[in-house]
């Protein structure tokens, strides 16, 4: 207990020392014809429609799609595909979820002579020799979910697809500081020629059991990345009650809150000179 309490108290007091940092980055895309509001990014072809909100601690990539045809669409998850930087992470993985037993059976040999006179002129050794069965087994379990390599999606229905976060480190940016001070931020703009991060998603579909295949790709880069202290990037708001009423009270929301934004939080190591990623 008293180790525990040790702990709490170090924690306390880092955190009490060392103020919390946000990286903010702004991103663009580089696909045409992306509608961007206060709640999505969207693309939409005749046949489906994609939709993102990057707004989370990494970044999340994972993206909504949904069928705007009468037919069953039919996502091919093993020919579908998240890049980040030119490096391809797939989709379709093949955990499993396995539950087997296995038996071993061997035998045990018991041999008996016996020595026993049958007459007086004739002696007969007589062996016995017995085998007796003996059975073990074990039990394996091995944890995960069979996945399918292609994936149904009703018509006018939607399915949540995707697991990767786009960035997982805090980046040193040239010229920027890294621990601004009160309301300003420090950063840096990109182009895509120059950007530290591109990402995309590759859909492989097809609609019908007898639609062409058809392929999807959605391509993003980052454009802007800030660093910001938490007096900068915390605002106070008042929320609204189900019929649009504002309530009494404020609560604190993040002022950079945009589908197309992501952030990291980090805090600035002296001894380092550069931040370092909390966890």
């Amino acid at each position: 207990m008293k180790k525990l309490l040790l702990a709490f108290a170090a924690t306390a007091l880092f955190a009490a020392c060392s103020p919390i940092y946000y990286q903010v980055y702004q991103t663009k895309p580089i696909t045409e014809g992306a509608a961007i509001d206060k709640e999505a990014i969207v693309f939409a072809n005749k046949d489906c429609r994609v939709t993102y909100n990057f707004y989370s601690n990494g970044g999340d990539a994972g993206f909504l799609l949904t069928n705007l045809t009468d037919s069953i669409m039919y996502v091919h998850m093993d020919e579908s595909f998240f890049v980040l930087n030119g490096v391809t992470n797939d989709y379709y993985r093949q955990s499993f979820d396995i539950q087997g037993q296995s038996r071993t059976i061997g035998s045990s040999l018991n041999i008996s002579l016996n020595n026993g006179v049958e007459s007086k002129k004739k002696k007969n050794r007589e062996a016995k020799v017995s085998s007796e069965s003996a059975t073990t087994s074990s039990h394996a379990h091995y944890s995960g979910t069979f996945e399918r390599a292609v994936l149904t999606i009703p018509p006018h229905a939607s399915r949540q697809l995707g697991n990767y976060n786009i960035n997982a480190y805090v980046l040193e940016l040239c010229g920027a500081k890294s621990n601004p001070k009160g309301r300003k931020n420090s950063g840096r703009t990109y182009t895509e020629n120059d950007t530290p991060l591109t990402f995309s998603n590759t859909i492989s579909y097809n609609i019908g059991t007898k639609g062409n295949r058809t392929l999807i790709n959605t391509q993003f880069y980052v454009s802007e990345i800030l660093n910001m202290t938490r007096k900068a990037m915390m605002t106070e708001t008042r929320l609204t009650d189900p019929c649009g009423k504002v309530k009494k009270g404020k609560v604190e929301t993040m002022s950079m809150d945009s589908p197309d934004r992501f952030y990291l939080l980090y805090r600035y190591d002296k001894k380092l000179d550069r931040p370092v990623n909390i966890r």
